[in-house]
């Protein structure tokens, strides 16, 4: 009885095989590591709004997930960046509702019914009465993101001063 051995070219082909899988899954780590976020996000809701109201500033809510490609890629290309947390600082009082499977609360469900989240990532800017004043739902750019954002503040400060003429 003889045993048939693999030949020479086979153990070549699977080794290289073996090489470019490894690779790829590095590659594919790599590019899904996501760099510590420089903003200062806020985790509670309320604490937040009254947050934004003693600094009078609107809040800017990011839902998001880690199993979310967009949210990720802002997370590494946009919320990474320290010149747009300070953009973010100075105009809002941010705050992040996770909405990832395993850290999902039933604060953060309810929040994102109560907005209409129906994709991630989603961006909430809401006034110090809890008004939606701006909303996007797509990934954006550092400038597309710092743009809308000018553009939300803007917006709630027209707001607030209308109801201010009110009252």
């Amino acid at each position: 009885m003889s045993e048939e051995r693999p030949s020479a070219g086979r153990w070549k082909w699977t080794g290289l095989a073996a090489a470019c899988l490894a690779v790829a899954g590095v590659w594919y780590a790599l590019s899904w590591r996501i760099p510590p976020t420089v903003v200062a996000w806020r985790g509670d809701y309320d604490a937040a709004v009254a947050e934004g109201r003693q600094r009078g500033m609107p809040v800017l809510i990011d839902f998001w997930a880690d199993w979310c490609g967009p949210c990720r890629a802002m997370e590494r290309t946009v919320f990474s960046r320290p010149e747009v947390a300070a953009s973010i600082e100075r105009l809002a009082v941010p705050l992040r509702v996770d909405l990832s499977v395993e850290r999902r609360t039933e604060g953060g469900t309810l929040l994102a019914r109560r907005f209409e989240v129906s994709a991630l990532p989603t961006f909430v800017v809401i006034d110090a009465w809890g008004q939606v004043v701006a909303r996007r739902s797509e990934a954006m750019s550092a400038e597309r993101f710092v743009a809308f954002l000018e553009r939300a503040v803007a917006q709630a400060d027209g707001v607030g001063r209308s109801l201010e003429r009110r009252n």
